[in-house]
């Protein structure tokens, strides 16, 4: 692929955008782990899927999420799959594949059942082990990921570390999804006190369960509602936001 040339003052640049090189890989493996891994199982992989990396919620490299899949109603109908920027990579390319296969079996549940008994059928069918919540492959299975490699060529970059970034000193608040009575969750996402008050919808983006907030370790990892933190906010006007959670301290049970 030719790179793109870019107008300037001074001189043409060429300028290579790496994301076509990750979405055309991504696209290929999926096409092949549909043909070698999936199809041989008697499972289809939706037909249209977003797929990317990008940042895990959480701080830098301590964040061992290595994949996330949202719910298609959350994208006019189309699953999006985000890999672990972090954890992406050349050297490991088989584990990318094996970690992407596991997302698309979320994509084809439309994650309706989490990692409960209908995940894990399809998982040890296309041969996925180990905990649900995060499989590795069966050495069958990895032969045939190592294959596709072969095939299709390694990820295209290295992985990017978030480690030494500055640490996030705003006061965010942290929303969490504990699941339903259906299915178990634990998606989280952060956000700054007028984004919490803008919420309208509070179904989490995977499951459709209820986000609550999260407190920080330092007021004792309480879990309420959005509702419950709102009052709380609302009811103590003369005192700066963020110290009213320490009032949560002796009001609160721990979650």
């Amino acid at each position: 692929m030719k790179a793109k040339v870019v107008a300037t003052k001074n001189a043409q640049v060429k300028v290579e955008n790496l994301e076509i090189k990750i979405s055309q890989w991504l696209e290929q493996a999926t096409q092949e782990l549909q043909k070698r891994v999936f199809a041989p199982a008697k499972l289809q992989v939706p037909k249209k899927l977003r797929i990317n990396v990008g940042s895990m919620t959480g701080r830098g490299d301590r964040n061992h999420t290595l994949g996330c899949c949202y719910r298609s109603d959350i994208a006019h109908g189309v699953n999006m799959i985000t890999l672990n920027i972090s954890t992406t990579d050349a050297k490991n390319s088989s584990r990318v594949l094996d970690v992407l296969a596991h997302e698309l079996i979320h994509a084809i549940d439309d994650n309706k059942h989490g990692h409960k008994a209908e995940f894990k059928k399809m998982a040890t069918a296309i041969g996925l082990t180990g905990q649900m919540t995060a499989t590795i492959a069966t050495p069958e299975l990895k032969k045939t990921l190592d294959g596709i490699v072969k095939k299709i060529g390694k990820f295209p970059t290295q992985a990017v570390s978030l480690a030494g970034l500055p640490k996030d000193v705003c006061r965010m608040i942290n929303l969490v999804c504990e699941g339903t009575d259906k299915q178990s969750c634990d998606h989280s996402l952060r956000l700054n006190k007028q984004r919490l008050y803008e919420i309208v919808n509070n179904s989490c983006l995977c499951c459709g369960g209820e986000y609550k907030v999260k407190l920080p370790k330092k007021y004792g990892e309480h879990i309420l509602s959005i509702e419950a933190f709102k009052a709380l906010a609302d009811g103590n006007t003369n005192s700066p936001f963020w110290a009213l959670l320490g009032l949560l301290e002796n009001d609160l049970d721990p979650a």
